[in-house]
């Protein structure tokens, strides 16, 4: 059996993001300290623990955010996000072979690959845009970063996305077993008769960007998947590592 685990847009750099405590002399804000005590428990986590593989559908720092002037940021810096990430994940995947795709290039710096920058300081490989990975059990997965934009309907997304790879399979070298996104920050799968079809949840709690306009439906899915596959290519097990969503910035309160 070989086994999985994958983590997507953990947006380091943002307040309601992951941030190692008191990294750079930042002391992290209360939804950091919730999300940091998630972290752990995913990678100490039995699973997560023996798997053999990391792949990292990006995302991994939040960039200098463009749109909000960059408010709500820990550190304007991109390379201290992007070592800030690397102090989260190291110590975690030794032992693991790691794979980094690339994510949008609005969470990236204009000067270099994060993404491919922090493969290399973790001693793991740069895929590009696109993994097309086959593992020793005879599975293949495949995984990018998005997969559209449907923000409501994905499981239109990715129904529509898994008749496309049918239609294609002989261009493929093989028909993948298993699809994987990031970027929707909110967790859905859907099986059809050949493969399972997945949006990886995300590391990064809901923050009031453009105010509360989509609140409803922008809600993340926080946490990590882990993927089992028995050898001779049998079913593949999909277990969810998801977390309640604390409503850092929309609490209820009394009045």
């Amino acid at each position: 059996m070989s086994i999985i685990a994958v983590v997507a847009d953990v947006q380091v750099g943002h307040e309601a993001a992951l941030w190692p405590d008191g990294y750079k002399n930042h002391n992290i804000t209360p939804a950091q300290t919730v999300l940091m005590s998630y972290w752990k428990d995913y990678w100490t986590s039995k699973d997560v623990k023996n798997a053999e593989y990391v792949i990292n559908l990006a995302e991994s720092i939040e960039g200098n955010n463009r749109k909000e002037a960059g408010r709500s940021l820990v550190d304007v810096n991109l390379n201290i996000q992007k070592d800030a990430f690397v102090e989260l994940l190291k110590p975690y995947i030794k032992g693991k072979k790691y794979f980094g795709l690339e994510g949008s290039a609005y969470h990236t710096s204009l000067d270099y690959n994060v993404e491919e920058q922090i493969a290399k300081d973790l001693g793991g490989e740069f895929l590009g845009a696109i993994a097309n990975l086959k593992f020793k059990t005879g599975h293949v997965i495949w995984a990018t970063h998005k997969g559209g934009d449907a923000m409501l309907y994905r499981s239109t997304m990715l129904d529509r996305n898994s008749l496309y790879f049918s239609a294609i399979k002989t261009k493929l070298g093989e028909d993948p077993d298993l699809i994987l996104y990031g970027h929707h920050h909110k967790s859905f799968r859907v099986d059809t008769e050949t493969r399972i079809n997945i949006i990886a949840p995300s590391w990064k709690f809901w923050h009031p960007i453009k105010g509360a306009a989509k609140f409803a439906y922008t809600q993340p899915t926080i946490g990590g998947l882990i993927f089992k596959l028995p050898k001779n290519k049998g079913p593949i097990e999909v277990v969810k590592k998801f977390y309640p969503l604390e409503h850092i910035y929309s609490a209820l309160r009394e009045v």
